[in-house]
């Protein structure tokens, strides 16, 4: 079988497309025969030596033989995670420290200021009935960035 192997991907380098297509459809052929596995495995152990236009054409055919498994990619939902800096919206800052973000994607709010024993940010998501309290408590500041849009 290595030695058929052999000598097809030998043909490959001046083979025609026509004859390049016929030449790949025989190391299909040969899974039939000798089992897929086998095939598979002498065909990737030989790629490596041969050239990179051979090459491609072998990893046609392994493509065939052995196609590529289908990766669900996983829905990333916002509302089940902490809010990235990309998602926030600065609406309210003042000169002491405190800001008020909103997110861009849901109707969460974000509460960042400085926390006195550390020196640090300390940055929190605020419920619904805060954020309202606190924007309540806000209202005539001029700090305002974007004010909230008033409840009807």
């Amino acid at each position: 079988m290595e030695q058929i192997i052999q000598d097809i991907i030998q043909k490959l380098y001046s083979a025609s497309e026509e004859e390049c297509e016929a030449l790949k459809e025989k190391l299909i052929s040969l899974a039939q025969t000798y089992g897929k596995a086998n095939v598979v495995s002498c065909l990737e152990t030989k790629k490596r030596a041969e050239l990179l236009a051979v090459q491609w054409e072998i990893d046609e055919v392994l493509e065939i033989l052995n196609p590529p498994k289908k990766v669900e990619e996983e829905v990333d939902d916002p509302s089940t995670r902490r809010l990235r800096g990309s998602e926030l919206e600065l609406r309210y800052a003042d000169p002491q420290g405190i800001r008020l973000f909103s997110s861009k994607v849901d109707s969460r709010w974000v509460v960042s200021q400085m926390d006195p024993r550390t020196g640090g940010v300390m940055q929190q998501e605020i419920a619904a009935e805060q954020a309202d309290q606190l924007i309540m408590r806000l209202a005539g500041s001029p700090y305002w960035i974007k004010p909230p849009e008033p409840k009807i």
